[in-house]
């Protein structure tokens, strides 16, 4: 043991300002690269979101298309070095929202559905995903901080040919061996506050309910 200390001394009394500046900089970027490995090409989790709850549900019918493009979705992120697929989990994200805005849903094929054009709903929810990026700082000091930006849109088609477009975004930092946590975080906050828009406005209800 005490061979061994005095050998670590040794080397330490040598090892220059310069060449220590230069220690801390690969090790932050071995340490980045520790950690984006396992998500380099990561498929993010669904949510476990609980049902939306303290506002009455807008007494609508209300049909729901999760397009390909929605469903398929992915971004690259920190400078091209990961890759996310955000489909699955972003459906997660509006399944309990849309059912908790709204009094009755149901799943449709295509944005123009029969039920649509039957009057069996009011309304076509056509979520979509516009916006996702992240980016690291703090590599030199050798605890990166990850933040991740995400924006959907929710277009809805009413059976009377109006339309209406709302919008929210969520947005999430996390730093160190909690970076990937980010994406989730920004998915959550997007989704409340799509939730409060939906909720906030009563033209909002007016509107879904054709009065």
């Amino acid at each position: 043991m005490a061979c061994n200390t005095h050998k670590y001394v040794l080397v330490k009394e040598f090892v220059s300002p310069k060449k220590e500046g230069m220690q801390t900089c690969r090790f932050a970027i071995a340490f980045l690269s520790i950690l984006l490995a396992g998500c380099s090409d990561a498929n993010i989790k669904p949510l476990d979101l609980p049902e939306f709850q303290g506002i009455e549900p807008i007494p609508a019918a209300i049909g729901v298309y999760y397009s390909p493009e929605f469903l398929n979705y992915e971004a690259t992120y920190y400078d091209g070095i990961a890759t996310v697929h955000l489909g699955p989990a972003s459906r997660s994200v509006f399944a309990p929202l849309i059912r908790s805005a709204f009094a009755d849903t149901v799943l449709v094929d295509s944005a123009n559905p029969p039920e649509l054009v039957a009057g069996e709903i009011e309304a076509v929810l056509i979520p979509r995903i516009v916006k996702f990026s992240g980016d690291v700082t703090g590599r030199q000091a050798g605890l990166p901080m990850f933040t991740i930006s995400v924006r959907y849109k929710l277009d809805v088609e009413h059976a009377n040919g109006s339309s209406l477009t709302l919008s929210a975004q969520g947005d999430a930092k996390r730093s160190g061996l909690t970076g990937n946590k980010a994406i989730p975080d920004a998915m959550r906050s997007a989704a409340a506050e799509l939730w409060v828009t939906l909720q906030a406005a009563p033209r909002n209800t007016e509107w879904f309910t054709g009065l």
